[in-house]
């Protein structure tokens, strides 16, 4: 299956993976199109992960146990608020 990248909107990834973390995730997505908004959820949001989501271009951190309650508004906000 070929995945375009035009075909998204946003993305919202974990940063725990068993393969990748989320930052390598952002760094291919964002290399593919600039300018995608990249959420990137973690249970523990540090002052590093924050300085590298940031280096990357990812537009928003948001801690796992706020995340059901705060993504609708962020997707709102990011897709409809802040466009480049």
């Amino acid at each position: 299956m070929s995945v375009e990248p035009a075909s998204f909107d946003l993305v919202v990834s974990d940063y725990n993976m068993p393969q990748a973390s989320g930052l390598d995730l952002a760094a291919a997505m964002l290399r593919l199109r600039p300018g995608l908004p990249v959420v990137i959820t973690s249970r523990y949001v540090t002052d590093e992960l924050r300085e590298r989501a940031a280096a990357l271009g990812v537009r928003a951190l948001l801690k796992k146990e706020s995340s059901f309650e705060e993504l609708p508004g962020l997707v709102h906000e990011l897709l409809f608020t802040h466009r480049p």
